[in-house]
């Protein structure tokens, strides 16, 4: 992690990286950042790692800066120190080629443990081959290698270690100057594609308005209009639900899509949440995508009872889930079960679906106040702006 004063100006802020985009935004807002798509600012002073010193004093694309960090603290202390030979002895300091650096480790060797020809040569085998089955390490000659590498007299002595490039192993772009690195799916919902003329860029969903919009400058557009969208990839399993983010996209757009994706991301147990609000939005009849955000909004108002597809399932369901409901085996017999169901569904407006199971609200609220109540909010946050 480092820390860097960023000015604005004649405002500043110290800003650490690496940090998600809502610190991020937090922050130029802060700092009174009139275009949040332009993160070109001056960095007055940066501590926490020497070799990126000489970004002091300079116009940083700190968005840049935040997404090498991100991909540095990814990095394993002994790959971090290699990255850090590398940029040292090379004298990188273009922001796109540092990021795509962290891609191409895999060009360099960095020998820190000298102590044999056999642990020299096995750190560039395993540098070059990091996927070697047990039988192929079993079976090379390290010691070989080591000896061939250090009679090669190519290597450049740093402060981390004796370095290697490893001329064999081609060049990777990691990063296209569109699309930035570490903008993962694996904790988001979902990610979309944008195209705009011969360029495409990705984001995962949710993530910040400003995000998206910074994704659509570095395209080269004007604004998410000029664009085409599509869903790239789900986080999810549920088909019912790719579909139906397919069809928010490209009826709604990828701003309307974030928002929801922020309402179900923010909930722990997503698979078992998707097949609740999928119950609640077949319960409400609803299909657009405010209604749905709303729904997602007062899940918990809601019970989703799956198996249960008649009166006499829910009278059972409800006496075994409550404990304020006691009935012993030999009264099962004598007991009105579907009357008892009927009197549940009325007070708590249940309702059996079509696709299998029942939902019922908490009794305190209906769809009507569920809705009315977001109509209100929503005047109150328009009528504040």
């Amino acid at each position: 992690m480092i820390e860097a004063k960023v000015k604005y100006g004649e405002n500043s802020i110290n800003m650490k990286f690496p940090c998600d985009n809502d610190y991020f935004d937090a922050n130029l807002l802060k700092l009174g950042v009139v275009d949040m798509t332009d993160t070109k600012l001056y960095i007055s002073d940066i501590s926490g790692c020497d070799e990126l010193s000489f970004l002091k004093d300079n116009v940083v694309d700190i968005e840049e800066l935040n997404s090498l960090m991100h991909r540095l603290n990814s990095f394993e202390e002994k790959e971090r120190q290699k990255f850090l030979a590398v940029i040292k002895e090379f004298d990188i300091q273009d922001m796109s080629v540092l990021i795509n650096k962290t891609f191409n480790m895999k060009q360099y060797t960095l020998i820190q443990d000298m102590s044999s020809f056999e642990k020299i040569g096995k750190t560039y085998y395993t540098t070059i081959h990091p996927n070697a089955t047990k039988k192929e390490i079993l079976e090379t000659d390290f010691d070989m290698i080591g000896k061939k590498l250090m009679d090669s007299n190519s290597g450049l002595m740093t402060s981390y270690g004796l370095l290697f490039i490893n001329e064999d192993v081609p060049y990777t772009i990691g990063y296209d100057r569109i699309t930035l690195p570490g903008d993962d799916i694996k904790n988001n919902l979902l990610a979309v594609r944008l195209d705009y003329k011969d360029k495409k860029g990705y984001i995962s969903l949710p993530e910040s308005q400003y995000a998206i919009d910074r994704l659509i400058k570095r395209m080269g557009a004007n604004s998410i209009e000029e664009c085409t969208a599509e869903c790239a990839a789900f986080n999810t399993k549920n088909d019912m639900w790719q579909n139906r983010f397919d069809n928010i996209l490209s009826k709604e757009g990828v701003y309307k899509l974030n928002e929801l994706a922020k309402a179900i991301n923010q909930k722990f147990g997503r698979e078992e949440y998707l097949t609740q609000l999928s119950a609640v939005v077949e319960y409400a009849e609803v299909s657009d995508i405010e209604s749905i955000i709303t729904l997602s909004k007062h899940l918990d108002n809601f019970t989703y009872m799956h198996g249960v597809d008649d009166f006499e399932d829910l009278a059972k369901k409800w006496i075994k889930d409550n404990d304020d409901y006691e009935l012993s085996v030999e009264l099962e017999n004598f007991f009105l079960f579907e009357e008892f169901g009927r009197q549940i569904a009325e007070d708590y407006k249940a309702k059996f679906l079509e696709s299998g199971g029942c939902v019922c609200t908490d009794g305190d609220v209906t769809l009507d106040t569920i809705f009315k109540k977001n109509d209100h909010e929503d005047t109150m946050s328009m009528s504040g702006m």
